[in-house]
């Protein structure tokens, strides 16, 4: 399955529709406007320049939506909005290097409150199957520190319990439990020196 350059400007009228929805802003792909042209090909993904329909028609910074293209995969996988950081290109790369790496295991620590229901405590983090040294907790201070606490309770001491979590789920716990935004999930450990297993 390869998507094609209309399939992919399908898929972007979709995302900005439900785009629409949320901000209450109309939204619209590129048409060479300020010279930006509206799909580009970038080898193995689709780059669909949008932003605000009164910003294609005004260039007022204060009509621009503040992100990054989509880039639709041609292999038919989700799409992504790119940040803003960088240029695309380089935007590209850093999506493109996240798909490769491996991917970890999340976990959530828990206590079951006297009524019965569960309170989600803390974020832990393996980022290789089997190897506890990339083993990680997610702090109050927004950092991740290396921890002990996923190795042992797979090896059944049960300190802490831990239940295994998808991806999307671990990123809105960072981001519901912690403030913190959905990019720090993949951030570097600290080198810290500590073994502290607690999400404090």
């Amino acid at each position: 399955m390869v998507i094609t350059k209309e399939e992919a400007r399908q898929v972007a009228e979709r995302a900005l529709r439900e785009l629409e929805a949320k901000s209450g802003k109309r939204m619209a792909i590129f048409d060479g406007e300020f010279g930006v042209p509206g799909i580009v090909d970038h080898d193995d993904v689709w780059i669909v320049n949008w932003n605000t329909a009164d910003y294609l028609q005004s260039g007022n910074v204060f009509d621009q939506f503040l992100a990054g293209p989509i880039a639709v995969p041609k292999n038919g996988d989700e799409f992504v909005v790119l940040g803003t950081a960088g240029t695309t290109d380089q935007e590209l790369d850093r999506w493109r290097a996240q798909r490769s790496r491996p991917a970890a295991k999340f976990y959530f620590s828990y206590y079951v409150r006297p009524d019965g229901t569960r309170l989600d405590t803390g974020l832990f983090r393996r980022q290789r199957e089997d190897d506890m040294t990339g083993d990680a907790v997610f702090k109050s201070d927004g950092k991740w520190h290396f921890t002990i606490t996923i190795e042992r309770s797979l090896k059944g001491f049960n300190d802490t319990d831990l239940r295994e979590v998808s991806e999307a789920d671990a990123r809105q716990l960072l981001e519901k439990n912690f403030g913190a935004p959905g990019s720090e999930l993949y951030a570097p450990v600290v080198v810290d020196g500590s073994h502290d297993s607690t999400p404090q």
